[in-house]
Parts: C-alpha cells; structure tokens; sequence
C-alpha cells in the first residue's frame, strides 16, 4: 500500500483527509513543518499533502527542504490552503510543488489527484 505523508497543522483538516484516504493508502500526519521533515526522513512516503500556512516552517520552506534533499523530485508534493490566488498558487510550483489544491475541496477531487500523482511514469521512446 503506498503511504502518504500528510503535513498539516489543522486537526479537523487531518480528520478529514485520514478519513478519505485510509481504505487506499497508509497515512503518517505530522502537524507542523519540522515534524513533517522528520517525518518525512523516517517513512519516505510515495506522496505528500502539505499545508502551506502552519506555525514554524511554513509549507513552501518544507517543500523547498525536501527538494534539497530529494533533488529528482521522486516524491510528489501537493499543497494544500485557503489561499486561492494565482500568485501562491505559483509560489507553490515554484517551490517545487507538483499541484495545489485549495480548501476546501472535495474528497473525491483529492483521491483522483492522488491516483494520477502515483501512477507509474513510463516513457515512450522513438528511435
């Protein structure tokens, strides 16, 4: 089973997203930046939901400390806020994020963006 890290300072946010994905995926919450890192050391998930606003590290300093240490961006990282606006939207590509999500959102929209994320990438050469 592939197991997702989710890094959110939110404990109504946690529930709701535990709740969503526990019939398909292990799941390791963290609830703030520096446990999230931990965290992520420690399981090396398939896949990361990270809140962007959270005391301490805020989410694009996490992402941005996981891409030094996963360079080739095997894992990928989801951001999560309230923040809707083009701009932190980018801020959140820019910090090597994959997609971004704004809350609320629908469980259903969540399990199809983790199962596109995690499917294998193949690559089609012509020679």
């Amino acid at each position: 089973m592939k197991t997702v890290l989710v890094i959110e300072d939110d404990k109504f946010s946690q529930k709701f997203i535990a709740k969503a994905l526990a019939s398909n995926y292990d799941i390791t919450l963290a609830g703030n930046g520096t446990d999230g890192l931990k965290a992520f050391q420690n399981t090396r998930p398939d896949i990361i939901l990270l809140d962007v606003e959270m005391p301490g590290l805020n989410g694009y300093e996490v992402c941005d400390r996981i891409r030094q240490d996963d360079p080739n961006h095997s894992v990928p990282i989801v951001f999560l806020s309230g923040r809707s606006s083009v701009r932190e939207r980018m801020l959140g590509y820019e910090a090597g994020g994959d997609d971004y999500m704004v809350k609320p959102f629908e469980q259903d929209e969540l399990l199809a963006k983790l199962s596109v994320l995690l499917k294998p990438k193949s690559c089609n050469l012509y020679v």
